[in-house]
């Protein structure tokens, strides 16, 4: 039971039972409330048939629900699949299809009560009408796949993340424990959950290293930085966690509006690079202090971390958390503990178990158990990590990861596009912008038409916010789309639609 990450949350109840541990719109659970709610669920998804290693889709916003859905799937010793709830119908059936769950768990179903395949649709309030006696969490083995997470990388294929209950524990623990130092996450804290709880940063960071250890989460589900603000002050939280651009945009409402979160103590920063600058507006406005991280999906996510006892140097995202080991690795395949610039790779407790049905991408990925991130980096004589570049073309845009190849495709499919590109540039409100280049068939299709066709087919967030037309998309001799040849004549080329 213990090597459950449920298991652990189970613990925690039994010594507090009585603990607000969750702030939703209308209603705080206490330990004891959410197992029971936890315990309810588990006895749904057994009485659907759901056992021991069958995989639980969810399609879940942040909120309570996601939360119970969640650590039910894993008491029972199921595998949880979290999907993103903006995603459109036919990004979801696309990886029901991979993913082969058991049932797929939502929120006010209606209509049909399967979808592909037949497979059976449950929901969350539903689930939790019945009221079982406590279920005590499956006993598991460290390398037992606890969840799947999707990511479309940049083949715009499915790639299914596997993190076992050691990854998600120990990486979980390691945050509760270890990042603010000698601050234990506990009952004296409490966390705003504004980052999407189906993707691993909002998972590990605001979902289970609070649960794990006592401390409470407050949901926001969809980022508004008046609203997060809000919550800050009306909930007392005292951890932040957000990409830069959330954290701007916060800073930004606070200082239209002559508000300061008294509370806030900490803000982890992560996803992307932040500004020095950033840094010192936000500290000095909040009074919170700014730690930066590095992590991917594939690491549970968090393996760099800079913690408070780690001078802070301009570009360092900090040294590998305990029990990770950092590596640089050259062209010729040497390994470099220091210096750089090389493609950084990862070892350790973090490490994903593999990619889901695809053994050769993760023997690509994971060589002699050294993890390639696809990111450039530096480390310095003291350990500190220097993210220099991202090898991959991926755009993170408010806290989400976008590919364009998977962007490039629906827009390659309309009958009036020759070819298309997709970029991202940088944007001080959301991080990173999209930006759609076009090569029309049809001259007298418009950026209107092209964004409303593409709207049916990818989420809003992955939605191009500019569509510039051009003669041709530069190719390299592989055909590989030359990015940077098509942002820098950005200056001379149509300026496009803003949508």
């Amino acid at each position: 039971m213990k090597l459950n990450l449920a298991g652990r949350l189970w613990e925690t109840t039994l010594r507090s039972p009585e603990a607000v541990v969750l702030h939703g719109d209308d209603v705080d659970l206490t330990c004891a409330q959410l197992w029971q709610s936890i315990s309810a669920c588990a006895a749904h998804l057994v009485g659907e048939g759901v056992g021991v290693g069958d995989r639980v889709a969810l399609t879940l916003p942040n909120g309570p629900g996601f939360t119970v859905a969640y650590f039910a799937t894993l008491a029972i010793g199921a595998v949880a699949v979290p999907l993103n709830p903006l995603l459109t119908a036919t990004e979801v059936r696309r990886l029901l299809l991979h993913a082969r769950p058991r049932v797929l768990i939502q929120r006010g179903v209606t209509g049909a009560d399967t979808v592909e395949d037949d497979i059976p649709v449950v929901d969350v309030q539903g689930a939790l009408k019945s009221a079982p006696e406590a279920i005590v969490p499956a006993s598991v083995r460290n390398s037992d796949t606890a969840v799947i997470l999707y990511t479309s990388g940049t083949t715009g294929e499915p790639k299914g993340v596997e993190l076992t209950h050691e990854n998600l524990r120990r990486n979980a623990e390691w945050v509760g424990e270890s990042s603010l130092s000698g601050d234990r996450w506990g009952s004296h804290h409490t966390v705003l959950a504004a980052l999407p709880l189906s993707h691993s940063f909002g998972q590990t960071c605001l979902q289970n290293a609070p649960l794990l250890h006592g401390a409470s989460i407050v949901y926001l589900d969809g980022f508004d930085a008046e609203i997060a603000l809000d919550l800050v002050s009306r909930k007392s939280v005292t951890i932040l966690a957000a990409v830069p651009s959330m954290a701007q945009r916060i800073l930004e409402a606070g200082t239209q509006n002559r508000v300061s979160p008294d509370t806030l103590q900490w803000c982890l920063i992560g996803g992307a690079p932040i500004e020095p600058e950033l840094v010192d507006a936000f500290e000095a406005w909040s009074g919170a202090t700014v730690l930066e991280g590095y992590g991917l999906s594939e690491t549970s996510p968090v393996c760099v971390f800079r913690r408070p006892d780690t001078p802070r140097k301009a570009g360092s995202v900090g040294r590998a958390i305990d029990g990770v080991e950092l590596a640089l690795r050259e062209k010729d395949g040497a390994l470099l503990s220091c210096g750089g610039p090389g493609e950084l790779v990862v070892r350790g407790h973090a490490v994903m178990k593999g990619y889901y049905r695809d053994l050769a991408l993760t023997e690509q990925t994971i060589r002699d158990g050294w993890l390639a991130t696809g990111d450039v980096a530096r480390i310095d004589e003291a350990g500190l990590v220097y993210i220099v570049d991202r090898i991959k073309d991926v755009i993170l845009r408010h806290g989400y990861t976008i590919y364009p190849s998977e962007v490039e495709e629906v827009f390659r499919q309309h009958p009036g596009v020759l070819d298309a590109a997709v970029a991202g540039i940088p944007d001080e409100r959301v991080g990173e912008e999209i930006l759609v280049f076009v090569a029309r068939k049809d001259t007298t299709l418009s950026a209107d038409r092209l964004l409303a066709y593409a709207a049916d087919g990818i989420a809003s967030y992955k939605l191009p916010r500019k569509v510039v037309f051009c003669d041709q998309i530069p190719r390299g001799a592989k055909g590989q789309v030359l990015r940077d040849i098509l942002v820098g004549n950005l200056d001379t080329s149509p300026q496009g639609t803003i949508y």
